[in-house]
């Protein structure tokens, strides 16, 4: 493998797993800031060994071996130094994950509610997300919020000091929780689907965000703007083949080809706002943009828009 392709499989690797690595260390130190600093650090790690030595047999394992050994030393330095059994226990930690022992778990959707919880300013729930979970990076989200890029910064460092200082606990919100920390996930999520819709490079940004509001939609069945929001996704997805015309130039959605749109996910589509429109709890936003995007798709079913 050529450096080149060693440094793309570190930046690969960094797309993937970001998110899942990042909720995993965070959940289990209780520090955000410091968990995304040894990530970063692993990372650069990664960029210097990878292109020289090879890519190792699991990059996963091996970014988080790096990680852990960042934080248990930042935690000596820090708090540990006369808690000797605590230290052990870290210490045997970052082994198991250097012998191969470590599982990890998705937690991604724990850490997407924590940043959305209420103790942290609304504005800036969905960006923070956007950051932690996806990894991007504030120069390409300032925009969606109309925001300039130090203002924007600012901001997450200080919800990212909250979630620290507040020590905003890794675990399911209660139900009577989750009406304003499933809205701001669902916006971050969507925010994401636009921004990978808008650049073919980010491809796998749009892919993600559609895993995650399908792993949304399945965690909460009965939370109707969950449904919505998976409806609205699966319905822009389905007409992504009949989108651009010649020279990538936009084609007008009553203009387009319906033989190009997939049929499946139209059908999904329609199925999960549907179930949304069941739960009886009154139409948000999603539902209702998913309802447009419906009565459009539909289309492809009977022939003509029903304007």
């Amino acid at each position: 493998m050529t450096e080149a392709a060693r440094r793309a499989a570190a930046t690969f690797a960094a797309r993937e797993s970001y998110g899942r690595m990042l909720a995993y260390l965070a959940k289990r130190w209780r520090d955000v800031t410091a968990a995304e600093d040894a990530l970063s650090a692993a990372f650069e790690q990664a960029l210097v060994h990878w292109p020289a030595e090879g890519v190792p047999e699991a990059p996963e394992r091996w970014l988080l071996a790096v990680a852990h050994r960042r934080l248990t030393d930042y935690a000596r330095h820090i708090a540990v130094r006369k808690r000797p059994a605590v230290l052990a226990a870290l210490t045997a930690a970052v082994e198991s994950v250097e012998m191969g022992a470590f599982s990890m778990p998705d937690d991604r959707l724990r850490l997407m509610m924590v940043c959305a919880h209420p103790a942290i300013d609304e504005a800036i729930r969905p960006a923070l997300i956007l950051q932690l979970v996806l990894g991007l990076e504030v120069k390409v989200m300032a925009p969606l919020f109309v925001l300039p890029e130090p203002t924007l910064n600012k901001r997450l460092v200080r919800a990212k000091a909250k979630i620290r200082e507040a020590g905003l606990r890794f675990e399911e919100p209660e139900p009577a929780e989750l009406g304003d920390r499933v809205h701001a996930v669902l916006e971050a999520l969507y925010a994401a689907y636009v921004c990978g819709a808008d650049r073919e490079e980010a491809a796998d940004l749009r892919q993600e965000a559609v895993f995650l509001v399908q792993l949304v939609e399945q965690t909460l069945p009965q939370n109707a703007e969950a449904l919505g929001c998976s409806a609205l996704i699966s319905l822009c997805e389905a007409r992504r083949r009949a989108l651009l015309g010649t020279g990538f130039s936009i084609v007008p959605l009553d203009e387009q080809d319906v033989s190009l749109w997939d049929e499946a996910l139209l059908a999904r589509g329609f199925q999960s706002l549907a179930r949304a429109a069941a739960c009886g709890q009154g139409a948000g936003p999603f539902q209702l943009e998913a309802a447009i995007q419906a009565a459009h798709c539909y289309r492809a079913r009977s022939g003509s828009t029903a304007w």
